[in-house]
């Protein structure tokens, strides 16, 4: 029994003929020569002594794969020591051997590329890792010594068979393939192994999947086109705009002060009126289009700050007074909350959407009809309060299919009735709310009228604020009569006449510069309290005038109050860094420059003209 125990066990020695088992071990013996050891010492040594018994022992624990035990080796140096030795050295060349095949196996089998190695004269698999069979969609169960044309495709396999044909050792291409009517761009990687005990050989094949790599570069480049497009757009709408406004400013100024005069009959106050909306509407589409734009490319952010809702609400209703009054039109309001506290949200975005809806209401209603407007609170969290908006007219209603339409930019709404307008609110009000993370809709029946509703989530506590240090709160206010001394820069002969028409009303001594270098030398000269300064005009711009003025001037200087037909989102910021205290988008009427009188007589007579820490866009 004994002696079958042994010859099990070189048999199975005899059986790995791998490079590992072949390496010579400490003593300068090989496996072989081992094996011849343990040979002789079944023939001719017929002791059955204790080290005979432990080596049986061990030869048995090493043939179960158990290579944890070591034989002791005594003084004696006898047949049987020397058996001992060289068994625990063969014992420790498996061990560590062990520990380096199943930390390869550990590695192989985890690789999340597909490997595998051939055998070169065969075309057949050696070995594959699972990475493979899943990249290649391989299912049999069979997967050892299977023919490589099972497993790739027709492409990955031509490669291989023209590097066989090569004298090349590694070789590298790119690929594109076909797995089950699925593309994947591919590199693949080959390299020859040859056993320096065989003269077989074999081919490692590394395959690494560059499809996502490839498609992101190319989602990258679509996004970098997509972003010059709307880049190039959003500066030839912002051009577009300049260039319309820049005519507006003449229209609605002369407008606005020929409306406020005396002794003008009846008739000729119609027609102004007419002008006046016409113009209005204009400077609405302008507008339109190009907060589209700025949503669209994703240039809006919502700037929280610290308002009272109910305030709000009022204050986007008392815009239509106007318009109510026109149609004799009754209000409706409803608030119907139980957090009577300030909340923190963007004021103007949320204005904004109000008016859209207010404006479609009137704009829709019959005349002395009701609009009804409800504020309800829906759900209130720990910082947090969800709130709800309706807006109820008893208007000419909306067909099914035309409401599934409105708040797209290419749905075209039928309405039988000739409204005016260019349909852009509704579009931009789902966005602004977008941006909020609320719900709009619409609830409404032909002929009955009309129900908008939007939800929004308003913070009880204070949240990205921008640009609001220190700043005021603009109102109407009680200003006095006296004279301000002041200076109007702008190249436009239009301009500067329209402007100094509503300056001289509003008690303001004007004087005219044409460019920024001839403003800035009569700001040294003359003793100025404002400046209106243009920002886009020959010789000087307003933003350099603006900048030498300010460095000349350090102890004592005029208010500087920015004045554009620009629209971009960012151009206040901009002007503020620049060195002016205010901004006035064009056109400029009598009620902007009313409301800002107020603020700057305060600043004139507080002194606190020098480094404004604040800022504001009218």
């Amino acid at each position: 029994m004994e002696v079958e125990i042994i010859k099990e066990f070189l048999k199975k020695v005899r059986s790995l003929n791998t490079e590992d088992f072949r390496k010579p071990v400490s003593n300068g013996n090989t496996i072989d020569d081992l094996t011849l050891e343990l040979d002789h010492f079944i023939e001719y040594n017929k002791t059955n002594g204790y080290k005979k018994s432990l080596i049986i022992e061990q030869l048995a624990t090493i043939s179960n794969g158990d290579f944890s035990n070591e034989l002791p080796v005594s003084d004696a140096g006898d047949d049987l020591d020397t058996i001992c030795m060289a068994l625990n050295i063969f014992v420790e060349e498996l061990r560590e051997n062990v520990v380096n095949i199943n930390t390869f196996k550990n590695v192989f089998n985890s690789l999340r590329s597909p490997f595998f190695i051939i055998d070169a004269e065969q075309l057949s698999l050696n070995v594959i890792n699972p990475s493979a069979l899943s990249f290649f969609k391989y299912s049999k169960e069979n997967r050892y010594k299977i023919p490589i044309a099972d497993l790739v495709d027709e492409i990955t396999l031509d490669n291989i068979k023209y590097f066989l044909a090569q004298d090349e050792v590694m070789k590298s291409c790119n690929l594109v393939i076909n797995i089950e009517g699925e593309q994947r761009n591919i590199v693949l990687n080959l390299s020859r192994l040859k056993s320096s005990y065989t003269d077989v050989s074999s081919i490692s094949v590394f395959v690494i999947d560059i499809t996502a790599q490839l498609q992101i570069e190319e989602l990258k480049k679509e996004k970098k086109i997509i972003q010059k497009s709307l880049e190039f757009r959003t500066q030839f709408l912002a051009n577009m705009s300049h260039e319309i406004r820049t005519p507006l400013n003449g229209i609605v100024g002369m407008v606005d002060y020929l409306v406020g005069m005396d002794n003008i009959n009846e008739e000729v106050s119609e027609y102004l009126g007419i002008i006046k909306n016409s113009s209005d509407q204009l400077l609405s589409v302008v507008n339109d289009v190009l907060n589209l734009s700025r949503l669209e490319a994703g240039e809006f952010e919502l700037i929280p700050t610290k308002a009272y809702l109910p305030e709000v609400v009022e204050r986007s209703i008392s815009w239509f007074n106007s318009r109510f009054e026109e149609k004799n039109l009754k209000v409706d309001l409803k608030i119907k909350v139980s957090y009577w506290k300030s909340l923190y949200f963007d004021e103007a975005r949320l204005l904004q959407v109000l008016s859209n809806l207010i404006g479609n209401a009137i704009k829709f209603s019959p005349p002395e009809e009701h609009i009804e407007i409800i504020v309800s609170q829906i759900e209130e969290g720990n910082k947090s309060l969800k709130v709800k908006f309706q807006i109820i007219d008893k208007g000419i209603g909306i067909s099914r299919i035309n409401q599934e339409k409105l708040f797209s930019l290419f749905g075209k709404v039928e309405i039988k009735k000739n409204i005016e307008g260019a349909g852009l609110g509704l579009v931009i009000s789902k966005q602004l709310i977008d941006l909020y993370g609320g719900e709009i809709g619409v609830v409404s029946t032909e002929g009955k009228g009309s129900e908008f509703w939007f939800t929004v989530k308003l913070s009880k506590e204070p949240g990205v604020i921008i640009n609001t240090n220190g700043s005021e709160k603009i109102e109407l206010q009680e200003v006095s009569t006296r004279k301000i001394k002041a200076l109007l820069v702008d190249d436009k002969v239009v301009n500067r006449k329209v402007g100094g028409l509503i300056l001289k009303k509003i008690d303001f001594d004007i004087d005219y510069a044409e460019n920024g270098l001839e403003a800035y030398q009569k700001v040294l000269e003359g003793n100025y309290e404002v400046v209106f300064m243009d920002i886009q005009m020959p010789i000087m711009g307003g933003v350099e005038a603006t900048e030498k003025i300010r460095k000349t001037m350090l102890t004592s200087r005029p208010l500087i109050i920015g004045l554009s037909a620009n629209a971009m989102e960012g151009d206040d910021e901009y002007y503020l860094k620049k060195g002016m205290d205010y901004y006035i988008m064009k056109p400029i009427t009598g009620e902007k420059i009313s409301v800002l009188r107020g603020v700057i007589e305060k600043k004139i007579k507080s002194k606190l003209i020098i480094f404004l820490d604040f800022f504001i866009k009218i």
